[in-house]
């Protein structure tokens, strides 16, 4: 299982890679955004420049040369505990790049977030293994996530309330990837 963030250590290797390539998502002032989530603060990839996307597979490219089957990549609508909307504020900036719209807040790529964390993991499990079928489980997605991963909907209870939404979800699933 894959969160997108990142420990907010000095000495954390992954931390500081990602501080050298400089692929952290910002606050409007220039500084990494950190919020809180399972390991305490942490920073976001910004998956929406390629070389944010090339440092993130070459990292799941080491898990799949030890022999890793499959990825979930879980908690990247992205979750942020300790907000209001449970995500990071619509203010923080991603630099992405010319393709994908250039430098937009968070609010204009919340949604394709999952998709390309999606994306790169799918791109790191192929150069780790490009003779293996890939199995990559994604929480959040877009319109073209599935050629990267598989959607599952989040946790669910047994119950009326979650059945019922249960049906809207998969419906949009569906005709989200022009099936319907």
């Amino acid at each position: 299982m894959l969160d997108p963030w990142i420990k907010y250590e000095e000495g954390y290797f992954v931390y500081n890679s990602g501080s050298e390539k400089d692929v952290w998502i910002e606050t409007t002032d220039g500084k990494p955004f950190v919020g809180e989530v399972w390991p305490g603060p942490c920073v976001f990839p910004d998956f929406t420049l390629s070389k944010t996307r090339s440092w993130w597979a070459s990292l799941v490219k080491d898990f799949i040369s030890n022999g890793l089957d499959g990825i979930w990549n879980d908690m990247n609508e992205p979750a942020v505990f300790k907000a209001v909307t449970k995500t990071m504020p619509g203010t923080n900036v991603h630099r992405g790049d010319i393709e994908l719209g250039g430098c937009q807040n968070h609010s204009h790529y919340h949604i394709v977030y999952g998709m390309l964390m999606a994306r790169s993991t799918y791109e790191g499990m192929k150069l780790g293994n490009e003779n293996n079928r890939l199995f990559i489980l994604t929480r959040a997605g877009f319109i073209g996530s599935q050629r990267y991963a598989a959607t599952w909907t989040g946790d669910n209870l047994s119950t009326l309330e979650h059945l019922h939404m249960s049906i809207s979800m998969v419906l949009q699933l569906v005709s989200g990837q022009g099936i319907l």
